[in-house]
């Protein structure tokens, strides 16, 4: 159902509802207004009798001289016995209460049916003490008139309910439907936009509310996608480029093997130039499935508490050989003690991708420090430090986006694919730390991750 419609029948229902609850009330003063004024009628009627036995000035005793001015006021004097001692005709002989029902020390009023032409009437009772007992005046009248007026104007609070009720509806869908104009405008606007639309926007009302609030929320879901879209095409051209070198190497390769000219040993070489393409395209693989997992949050970690010391031994040892190929010396400073709470596997494999970086870019015969040291907010930062020349300036800001080299190089020798810094920012977030990177005022580029000092 449309929220117009469904606006419309709340307002209908809240206004039913307060409309008959504003009426039971307007009824219910109504008739307490009557009797209220009806009530203010017996006293005056019942007062003079009072007095009368209250002063003495008539015998109180049964059959006494008639207390009650002739009037055609429904007024009975009753004795201690309960029984009829004076009354106007229309009152009759019997009571007009029963013996339970009379008051004994404060006057009561009564509502009640007497049937016939009395119908329903408001009856005062007031004690009057004496030496003999109690006596009770009793002054009436009829409520016909009352609730005449009662019901004609529940009738007319009901009649006038229809048309109420049909304009408040009219108001509500106009309401609703002056209200929800910029929504289903908006609604259209977004509609029309395609993907290929890169800075297509929603018109921002000018009306500063919670409509402009929408419009300029979706404007900025809209940036977001629309850049996390630009960065995805991005990718797959990037990665595109970086598959096509290594298998127009594997074919070539291979088309020459096939030659019928080629000799043992070129064919052998062939081989082995053909065997490192793949072994290239399989990690270039691995490394676009890593990102892809980053991406979609779903890079799985095993998480439990890891020695900070042995970790970054192992990667020193792990590194040896290919440091000895470039007597490069890769030393390791670390407090005794520190742990850090991640994925052990995961924390190798950035400070693989880390240590390779330092490896291709320091010179010969220098010096890489792997580091640790507690951060601020119960972190660990973990650090790389080369000699080497460090990062241009303006590729810091950079580093760590897919398929960036700081030298600008597509080659594979010197250029790498790109991805090995992404990767180590993705193993970052996904431990919820970052990854950083700067350059060394006295030497080379210092690169690492923040990851949690304990279980979050």
């Amino acid at each position: 159902m449309p929220i117009r419609w469904r606006l419309t029948l709340l307002f209908v229902a809240v206004t039913a509802v307060v409309g008959a609850g504003g009426g039971a009330v307007y009824l219910h003063n109504l008739r307490a207004g009557a009797d209220a004024a009806a009530d203010a009628t017996l006293r005056v009627r019942a007062d003079p009798v009072v007095q009368a036995l209250r002063d003495g000035s008539v015998e109180i005793q049964s059959g006494s001289p008639s207390l009650i001015a002739p009037t055609d006021a429904l007024i009975q004097v009753l004795d201690p016995q309960h029984r009829v001692s004076d009354s106007t005709p229309s009152a009759g002989n019997q009571p007009l209460l029963v013996a339970d029902a009379l008051p004994q020390t404060r006057p009561v009023t009564v509502t009640r049916s007497l049937g016939g032409e009395l119908g329903t009437v408001r009856l005062l009772a007031v004690p009057v003490p004496s030496a003999g007992g109690v006596w009770v005046v009793i002054a009436g009248s009829s409520l016909d008139a009352t609730n005449a007026s009662v019901d004609r104007a529940r009738d007319e609070l009901l009649l006038a309910a229809a048309p109420a009720l049909a304009l408040a509806a009219a108001g509500a869908w106009m309401l609703a439907r002056a209200a929800l104009r910029p929504v289903e405008r908006m609604r259209r606007q977004a509609a029309e936009i395609s993907a290929n639309d890169a800075g297509a926007r929603l018109a921002v009302p000018g009306t500063r509310d919670e409509i402009a609030d929408l419009a300029v929320t979706i404007n900025e879901l809209l940036g977001r996608l629309q850049g996390t879209l630009t960065r995805q095409r991005g990718f797959i051209a990037d990665a595109g480029h970086e598959l096509r070198t290594p298998l127009a190497i594997l074919r070539a390769e291979l088309e020459l093997a096939h030659h019928p000219s080629r000799t043992r040993n070129q064919l052998f070489a062939a081989v082995d130039s053909a065997t490192e393409e793949t072994i290239r395209l399989g990690r270039l693989a691995e490394d676009l499935l890593t990102l892809a997992k980053g991406d979609g949050n779903t890079l799985s970690l095993r998480p439990g508490v890891v020695s900070v010391a042995d970790l970054l031994d192992e990667e020193r040892t792990a590194a040896a050989a290919k440091a000895h190929d470039k007597q490069i010396t890769i030393t390791v400073v670390v407090p005794d003690g520190l742990t850090v709470y991640a994925d052990r596997d995961r924390l190798r494999q950035a400070l693989d991708n880390l240590v390779a970086n330092a490896l291709t870019h320091t010179g010969e015969a220098t010096e890489i420090e792997l580091r640790a040291r507690p951060a601020p907010d119960d972190t660990v930062e973990l650090e790389v430090h080369d000699s080497g020349p460090g990062f241009p300036p303006e590729f810091l800001a950079h580093a760590f986006e897919r398929f960036r080299r700081a030298d600008g190089s597509r080659t594979r020798d010197s250029g790498g694919s790109g991805l090995g810094l992404a990767i180590v920012a993705a193993i970052a977030e996904a431990h919820r730390g970052t990854a950083f990177a700067r350059n060394d005022p006295t030497r080379g580029a210092v690169v690492g991750i923040r990851v949690p000092a304990r279980q979050m």
